[in-house]
């Protein structure tokens, strides 16, 4: 009876462990195609406006026209958008940044990644692409937005 009753606890623990791995997997498996951060930092709009300004248009004519007459609010409004454009400069953080509004829209054609959208090299594009925003643009944004919310 011995034998037995350590035969069935056997089982048990080996019931126990493959349902704690099977869990573990998923887990890992999950974590591994989705991200842990937002996508992105400005959606497709910042796209089309940095677009504009590489084809040669003026930030004076396609930004900032809710700003105009307020003085402080426009001069923050062109700084922010001036500092996006800076940005864009960088060729990696340009392409990140093209790739997380594709990946935010769920097409893959264009970035190669039909299998495992969230590889662990996009997501550290993707990191890069919030990572630079914070340190480069985010300040620009926060002193447009609280101008804008200051009492004319």
């Amino acid at each position: 009876m011995a034998v037995l009753l350590s035969e069935e606890k056997k089982k048990g623990v080996s019931a126990i462990f493959l349902v704690l791995l099977c869990y573990t997997t998923i887990n890992l498996l999950y974590s591994a195609m989705n991200p842990t951060f937002e996508i992105t930092t400005l959606g497709g709009g910042a796209y089309s406006i940095i677009e504009k300004v590489n084809a040669g248009a003026s930030l004076d004519d396609i930004v900032c026209s809710q700003s105009r007459g307020r003085k402080n609010a426009e001069k923050a409004c062109m700084r922010f958008w001036e500092s996006v454009v800076d940005l864009s400069k960088d060729e990696r953080w340009y392409s990140a940044y093209k790739h997380s509004i594709q990946l935010e829209a769920n097409d893959y054609q264009d970035v190669g990644m039909h299998f495992l959208p969230w590889s662990y090299l996009y997501r550290q594009d993707i990191k890069y692409v919030r990572d630079e925003f914070d340190a480069n643009v985010k300040k620009h944004l926060m002193a447009y937005m609280n101008v804008l919310n200051e009492k004319q």
